[in-house]
């Protein structure tokens, strides 16, 4: 028979072709009938066995072999095993869909696949239809070696190499699972299983065996959803029980009281949860399971929203103003006494605060914009505009809404503060209802907060624990007045030992949030101070701030102009704040604007989104964390003093605290630790709110009275007694620098003597000379040199020499420093203050110089 030659792979195209593309290629290209060969020998490094070479010998009469074998029984046969394992891989697929009858088949078929009789019988067919395991048997050597003809007619008889190898792999798992042909697999199989392992791909028995193991999986996976479905009940239950159950499932933990509310008026209006027995019921436990709450809190809220959804429901009743058929004045006053009526959430709409509308937003009050308040009527009154026979609603149009925005008086409730617990009233009464209270214009927002119930006349057993809960659990970890946990409990709870005067102020400024309305006047400011970073001041403000709000108080740099204090204070004043904790006093705290707004029961602040300012009420609490605290004597004898003092050198690496998330065990315990407050506070009313009758704390005698009632009646001692330590502060102060100024200025001046801050041009209508403040700093310290004192804006030249830039900074500190009197070794130094007739917004000084008394 006659042959062409192909002298490479690459004369032909595709991967594999079957014997009839290229008897046919080999048809067209050479017009001839016969054998095409590869002209190399075995041992050509080209025979390489690499898929992407395909030494293939084809030959018309093995085509016509090939079509007659797909013609045969066993070609059938191993098709049908292929469609098998097809459908083997597409019943994976499906398994998911399978419910729980199918488990039964899967795990027939998945004991069929394993049973012995069935592999033999498995095995036995492969062997059968095997071609190259027949030719190995017929051709094998008499050596037992593998030939190099055998692997040629192997190779001829099944057209390719990766077709042999296959076979032969096949073959091999076959003899090997029955224990058959062992020396057959040892002369024969094994040396080509290294080969065959690296080319042959989809090896119908590692297939099987892979998919008998994804079979198993899958059965597995199957009965466990399989056992979950039937463990969860099919839910029958209204559809409301599923409404509330992802309703509940978004509360976070704490949930506010607004957060909670829009939720459940959601249930309530769209779902009809008033209308399903039970389903009320059912949301308070869930509630208080999930979101932190109390039942009986949860239980008032649900009421209080159903009630306020059936009122929401719309009704044809009632008037509604048409805009191009009312007056503008008939709009104004309907849309007033609307929005004054307005609940939402169980709480009014709006209110007004000095006259300025505002609303309550997440324990914080908001004032409006013009803008902001057009939405707010919109949101909650009706309006339409007549139009033929027909109306369509419209919004409320901008005269009716800015004119009710900016006239005066307004009809809205006032609202001075907002609470997030209980507190007591200025007459001594308990305000725990949850919702606006007019006698103290305050509105109380529990947010679930659950207190238990404040007894009338507290028991010796229920002040004792009350005092615990505060000073062994929540800062019984704080090295408060140096003592240890031990210390403060002796002192605090058990009444023995040294009194604490710190932990005393701790406790005042703890209570004091509670106790706020009984207190006519000003308070003082409580200085949290501690002789290093890390001793837990700020964590100390934040646990307090955390028991009286539920939230801590934002920590606020201490201003270092008048200015910028003014402007935290009004934002203060227009949030309504019930805290303004400075953090970090590293700086001598002396700003005389200070010192006034916490000795002036009101504050001079511009209303937020209005051109008006106000005098505004101050009810927070003032609070200061420093490091070893400076300050004028006129700003530090308006506090009171909580001092640190951990007697170690590194403060922040103390273990051992009894709750290692405080933070979060106060969040958890809030109920409980409120309880606490309000018990002491209550126990001090029952027994006659009797005044404090002790020194009291000069400018703040009303907060005296109280507080020092309240903690008398509690057996604590110890309160106001640090004043003198606390006036050591002061003259470390005075000492860093302005005492020094005033003793040069009273040893080198006489009585009468006029000051500027720079110059020494005379004042106009005064007799005498002028001196300069800024040539004094710079010629009254060592050697001739400049008195540094921080803050008043001196600089360190490149000659190391010390000088002050413009007056400005030395005016302003120079003026605060002015207005207290100073000692000065035989003199007691004060100046008046006078402006300026030369220059707007200056001033001069005038000393006055006394003797003291010997």
């Amino acid at each position: 028979m006659q042959s062409t030659v192909a002298t490479s792979p690459e004369e032909y195209s595709g991967k594999n072709p079957g014997p009839k593309m290229l008897a046919s290629w080999a048809a067209q290209k050479r017009g001839e009938t016969g054998v095409i060969e590869i002209d190399r020998p075995l041992d050509d490094p080209a025979w390489n066995w690499a898929p992407d070479n395909h030494n293939v010998v084809v030959s018309i009469e093995n085509a016509r072999k090939r079509a007659a074998y797909q013609a045969s029984p066993e070609y059938a046969e191993r098709e049908r095993q292929i469609a098998d394992h097809r459908e083997w891989l597409a019943l994976l697929d499906r398994l998911d869909e399978w419910d729980r009858d199918m488990l039964i088949e899967i795990e027939r078929e998945l004991a069929l696949l394993n049973k012995p009789e069935v592999v033999a019988e498995r095995n036995a067919h492969i062997r059968a239809t095997n071609t190259t395991g027949k030719m190995i048997r017929e051709e094998i050597g008499a050596d037992g070696k593998v030939t190099r003809e055998t692997v040629e007619v192997g190779i001829r008889r099944e057209n390719s190499v990766e077709k042999f190898l296959s076979d032969l792999a096949v073959f091999n798992h076959a003899a090997r699972d029955d224990g058959l042909d062992s020396d057959l697999i040892q002369a024969v199989v094994t040396p080509l299983l290294d080969v065959a392992s690296a080319h042959v791909k989809g090896d119908v028995h590692e297939a099987y065996a892979a998919a008998q193991a994804a079979y198993a999986e899958e059965l597995r996976a199957l009965k466990e959803r399989v056992a979950a479905r039937e463990a969860k009940a099919k839910d029958t239950r209204a559809p409301i029980y599923r409404h509330i159950d992802k309703a509940v499932a978004g509360f976070p933990p704490h949930a506010m009281r607004d957060d909670m509310y829009q939720s459940i008026h959601v249930l309530a209006a769209k779902h009809k949860l008033g209308d399903e027995p039970g389903a009320q019921g059912y949301l308070k436990e869930q509630i208080a399971a999930n979101a932190g709450w109390s039942k009986p809190a949860a239980g008032k809220l649900i009421k209080e929203v159903c009630i306020a959804a059936r009122s929401d429901a719309p009704t044809k009743k009632g008037k509604i103003p048409v805009v191009n058929e009312w007056g503008e004045p008939d709009m104004a006053e309907w849309g007033e006494e609307k929005l004054a009526a307005k609940m939402v959430h169980g709480v009014p709409v709006v209110f007004q605060f000095e006259g300025d509308v505002c609303a309550a937003r997440h324990g914080k009050r908001q004032m409006l914009s013009d803008r902001q308040f057009a939405a707010v009527l919109n949101d909650n009154t009706k309006w339409a505009k007549s139009e033929g026979d027909s109306k369509r609603a419209v919004f409320a149009p901008k005269e009716v809404y800015e004119h009710m925005f900016h006239r005066q008086p307004k009809s809205y409730a006032e609202l001075t503060g907002i609470c997030t617990a209980p507190y007591f009233g200025p007459d001594g009464r308990l305000v725990a209802e949850e919702g606006y209270d007019a006698e103290t214009q305050t509105l109380l927002q529990l947010n679930g907060l659950d207190v238990g119930r404040v007894s009338a006349s507290p028991s010796e057993d229920e002040v004792r624990e009350a005092l615990r809960l505060i000073f062994e659990e929540a800062f019984g970890d704080f090295p408060i007045g140096g003592m240890d946990r031990d210390g403060i409990v002796e002192s605090m709870v058990d009444g023995k030992g040294d009194a604490n005067p710190d932990a005393a102020h701790l406790l005042a400024m703890l209570l004091q949030p509670f106790a706020r309305d009984m207190i006519q006047g000003v308070t003082p400011m409580y200085a949290v101070t501690k002789p290093l970073p890390g001793t837990g001041g700020g964590l100390l403000l934040e646990t307090a701030s955390r028991i009286t709000d539920g939230e801590p108080a934002a920590m606020l740099a201490m201003p270092s102009t008048e200015d910028e204090l003014t402007k935290t204070v009004s934002t203060l004043v227009n949030e309504g704040a019930r805290w303004c904790p400075f953090d970090n006093l590293n700086a001598a705290v002396m700003l005389g604007n200070l010192a006034s707004a916490l000795t002036t029961p009101t504050y001079r602040a511009r209303l937020l989104h209005s051109n008006r300012t106000v005098e505004a009420p101050i009810r927070w609490v003032w609070a200061a964390v420093a490091n070893n605290i400076k300050g004028s004597s006129e700003n530090l004898r308006r506090m009171v003093m909580i001092e640190l003092d951990a007697h170690t050198a590194a403060p922040q690496k103390r273990g051992g605290w009894r709750h290692n998330d405080l933070p979060g065990w106060v969040m958890e315990n809030r109920g409980k630790l409120v309880w606490a407050c309000l018990t002491l506070i209550q126990n001090w009313v029952a027994k006659g709110a009797q005044p404090w009758k002790g020194a009291a704390l000069n400018s703040f005698e009303g907060w005296s009275r109280v507080m020092g009632g309240i903690l008398r009646d509690a057996g604590v001692r110890g309160f106001l007694d640090n004043r003198d330590r606390l006036r050591s502060y002061a003259a470390t102060a005075q000492d860093s620098g302005a005492q020094t100024l005033m003793d040069v200025l009273a040893a080198n001046y006489p009585n009468g003597q006029l000051f500027r801050a720079g110059g020494t041009a005379a004042v106009r209508g005064r007799e005498g000379t002028v001196e300069s403040i800024k040539d004094v700093l710079e010629e009254s310290g060592e050697d001739g040199g400049a008195l540094a004192i921080d803050g008043w804006g001196w600089s360190s030249g490149d000659d190391g020499k010390i000088r002050y830039g413009r007056s400005t900074g030395i005016a302003r500190n120079f003026r605060d420093a002015a207005r207290v009197p100073w000692e000065c070794g035989e003199w007691e130094v004060a100046f008046e203050e006078h402006p300026d007739p030369q220059s707007s917004k200056q001033f001069y000084w005038m000393m006055r110089k006394t003797k003291r008394p010997t």
